[in-house]
């Protein structure tokens, strides 16, 4: 009993310390440093799926998907402060990131060729690109989140706009997370996909959808009021919105723990690291959000903006 409380009380201190990070990044300093913060994010957790992949004896160009992700991340903050800043011979696009990836896959093809094993230079292209798409790429959506409505300057803070929205998006898939755990830790009988993780059940997965909408509408009353809804910086968010959200985030923030717990699965390990005391790797504290990452952003460009 002890050493639970002793986990629990660790995860709970480490949470804490995230989200000591995350407020500061979004309403003390300036946005440079929240993107900065971003692009660590994205080299850590890179890093770990590569450790993962080693485990599986599994072979990627790791240095080469490194480097790829963080010039795709640097792409996106640069993208950031184009609008704000003088015009430089660097062509900023928003196809700047596509063009990484191109460029990466050029790159991780000429480098195959020097393999002897040509079965395990396939897979290492493959395995090296995977790591990409998965971490950086579906990162990049908090990052065109953040200045897509109100882009600021290096040394402001972050814009309220997309702050707030990054917040949103936060607070719902988080709140998901803890409600599917104690929800499930006391009522859970029905496994939801016992092969994966076994401790997950579908009263925890109902637990968390009304956690998660909670969360939805408890940021929504505390925001400014608008007709319908609130106001998100220059966005209003209608009440239905924010239930439809609080469902969809909470769904693909399941299917984004499920996703990183098949990798462990595959790789026999408990954690993705140890770099957070309680909650293990980074991208243990990341999956839920990487995938709700690019939901939030298109039902916004789609169905708010």
């Amino acid at each position: 009993m002890n050493i639970a409380l002793t986990s629990l009380h660790k995860r709970i201190l480490s949470g804490l310390a995230f989200g000591a990070l995350v407020w500061a990044g979004a309403f003390e300093l300036p946005s440079l440093f929240g993107y900065a913060v971003l692009l660590l994010f994205a080299v850590v957790g890179l890093h770990e799926f590569y450790r993962l992949a080693a485990r599986m004896e599994t072979p990627a160009f790791r240095v080469w998907g490194i480097a790829g992700g963080a010039l795709m991340m640097l792409a996106g903050i640069a993208r950031a402060y184009e609008p704000v800043l003088p015009a430089t011979w660097w062509p900023v696009t928003d196809e700047s990131g596509i063009l990484v990836i191109f460029l990466l896959l050029l790159a991780l093809c000429v480098r195959s060729f020097y393999e002897h094993e040509h079965r395990r230079s396939v897979q290492a292209v493959a395995v090296t690109l995977l790591g990409v798409l998965y971490v950086p790429f579906l990162l990049g959506f908090l990052l065109r989140m953040l200045f897509r409505w109100d882009p600021p300057a290096p040394l402001e803070l972050m814009p309220a706009t997309g702050c707030r929205l990054g917040l949103f998006l936060l607070l719902v898939v988080k709140s998901g997370d803890m409600g599917a755990f104690f929800i499930g830790r006391r009522w859970g009988r029905h496994p939801l996909c016992p092969h994966l993780s076994p401790k997950k059940t579908w009263e925890g997965f109902a637990g968390g959808l009304l956690a998660s909408i909670a969360a939805a509408l408890a940021v929504m009353a505390l925001l400014p009021a608008a007709p319908g809804g609130a106001w998100f910086g220059i966005l209003v968010v209608h009440w239905h919105d924010a239930v439809i959200l609080g469902l969809l985030l909470s769904c693909v923030g399941v299917l984004g723990d499920l996703v990183e717990s098949q990798l462990k699965r595959a790789a026999d390990a408990k954690d993705s690291g140890t770099l957070i005391p309680g909650m293990g790797g980074l991208l243990d504290v990341l999956d839920s959000l990487l995938f709700a990452a690019p939901a939030l952003y298109f039902y916004v460009i789609w169905f708010i903006e």
